[in-house]
């Protein structure tokens, strides 16, 4: 009987452990999860100095011309096949000077076809990335 009541102690013990363990196992995953969410907020900064990220897009011809542009550019006129944005600015183009015309709204990092007969002008708009 006295081995019965310490066979019961032992496997009390050990569900409490596995217990335990459950509870830090999900402490970990919060504490991670918390640390992911804070370094995603922060991605969007450029360096410590707290500066917001610059971003550039690229626009590729049908002919393979490349042209890279910061800002917003009033006047382009390139007939664009493809876009490439890079860093964390989102872009507006415009099929038309001075931000008129249809529109294309570029807020994805990589390469995009453009929708657009040609881009005659392009906005660094915000956005929520």
């Amino acid at each position: 009987e006295n081995r019965n009541t310490n066979t019961d102690i032992i496997n009390q013990v050990l569900t409490n452990l596995k217990s335990c363990e459950m509870v830090v196992l999900q402490i970990l995953i919060w504490t991670l999860l918390i640390i992911c969410a804070h370094g995603e907020s922060i991605k969007g900064k450029d360096n410590d100095s707290g500066e917001e990220c610059k971003g550039r897009i690229k626009l590729i011809s049908f002919a393979g011309h490349v042209m890279e542009y910061k800002e917003d550019q009033q006047v382009i006129h390139i007939k664009a096949s493809k876009v490439v944005l890079k860093g964390c600015a989102c872009y507006r183009l415009y099929e038309r000077k001075k931000n008129r015309g249809i529109s294309y709204f570029v807020n994805k990092i990589g390469e995009h076809n453009i929708p657009l007969k040609k881009v005659g002008s392009l906005a660094k708009v915000p956005c929520s990335r």
